[in-house]
C-alpha cells in the first residue's frame, strides 16, 4: 500500500501534539513500512508542555515501523526541524510492548542562532514557575551551538533517578548574556 496525503492536521489529544498541515507518504508492504512528512509554517501545540502554541519553519521527517509482531513494534525516525534559526536534527528509535512503557533511544544535535528563540520550547508545564520566571528573567542573549542531547530508556522511569536510563543534554553557549541577580 502506498499513499500520498495532503494536509494533515490533527487535534491536540493528552501528551501528543496539534500539527497540521502535513503533507506526506505512506508506504507499507508485509508489515512493514515508512512514512515521509514534510511542512512549513506549520503551527504546534503540545498541551502537555506549554499552552502556547508555536509555528515551526519547516519540518522533515522520515518514519519507519515494522508492524510484523504487534508484541513487538518497532519505529526509527530521522527528524529536521528549522524554527526561528534554530536547527535540531533529531534521531529516535522506540520500542513498543503492550501494557510496557515506550523504550526510547533519542539522539538530538541543535543549534541557535538567537538563545532567547529557545525560551519558548522549554517544557514550562513540567517545571517550578520559579524556575520558569528565573529563566525567563535570567537569560538575556547569546547563540547555541553544538547542542546535543541524548534519553535512552523506558519513558516511565524518566528522570532515571536510579540509573534505569540516561538523560544527557549539553550545549555550547557564545556570547552569552545572563541576568542571574534581579536588577
Amino acid at each position: 500500500v502506498t499513499a500520498d496525503i495532503d494536509n494533515i492536521r490533527s487535534q491536540p489529544v493528552g501528551a501528543f501534539p496539534g500539527v497540521g498541515p502535513l503533507n506526506g507518504r505512506v508506504k507499507i508492504e508485509q508489515s512493514v513500512g515508512s512514512l515521509s512528512l514534510a511542512a512549513n509554517a506549520m503551527p504546534l501545540l503540545w498541551p502537555a508542555l506549554t499552552d502556547q502554541s508555536e509555528t515551526i519553519d519547516s519540518l522533515k521527517a522520515a518514519i519507519g515501523i515494522d508492524l510484523r509482531d504487534l508484541q513487538h513494534v518497532f519505529m526509527d525516525s530521522d527528524i529536521a526541524l528549522l524554527d526561528e534559526g534554530i536547527e535540531t536534527s533529531t534521531r529516535i528509535k522506540a520500542t513498543l510492548k503492550p501494557g510496557q512503557s515506550p523504550h526510547l533511544d533519542i539522539q538530538s544535535r541543535y543549534s541557535a542562532e538567537d538563545i532567547l528563540a529557545l525560551k519558548s520550547w522549554l517544557p514550562r508545564k513540567k517545571m517550578a514557575p520559579a524556575s520558569v520566571r528565573w529563566l525567563d528573567r535570567a537569560i538575556a542573549g547569546g547563540s547555541a551551538q553544538n547542542g546535543s542531547l541524548l534519553f535512552f530508556g523506558k519513558l516511565s522511569e524518566f528522570p532515571f533517578d536510579d540509573g534505569e536510563g540516561v538523560f544527557r543534554a549539553s550545549v555550547d553557549v557564545a556570547q552569552g548574556q545572563l541576568a542571574f541577580l534581579p536588577t
